[in-house]
């Protein structure tokens, strides 16, 4: 696949743990050109609800093959304490989540 002449290569897992799936994915790149994809997990669940983190890991093309999951950095925990996705607001309009229906 090819996107402005760049060519994608096909799908890595580049998270570290394999201890739960990761979802919502995120992928961006700064103006440096360094990568970072984002995700949350329920790494740290309990039985007291839904406990979910957000994770980000980076990637810096100019200094490695971001194609290679090696090469990407370790895991870095965006929440500072678990949150219970159960209690979270509601997604509503186009962002690919189940939408909430009144009534």
């Amino acid at each position: 696949m090819t996107s402005r002449k760049k060519t994608l290569s096909t799908p890595k897992r580049v998270r570290k743990s394999k201890h739960q799936r990761a979802f919502i994915p995120s992928v961006a790149v700064n103006s440096g050109g360094m990568l970072v994809v984002t995700y949350y997990d329920f790494r740290n669940d309990n039985s007291s609800g839904e406990l979910t983190d957000h994770w980000a890991v980076f990637c810096d093309p100019a200094a490695s093959d971001c194609a290679d999951p090696a090469s990407w950095g370790d895991e870095v925990r965006l929440t500072d304490t678990s949150f219970d996705i159960l209690n979270a607001p509601v997604a509503r309009g186009h962002s690919g989540h189940r939408r909430y229906r009144d009534g």
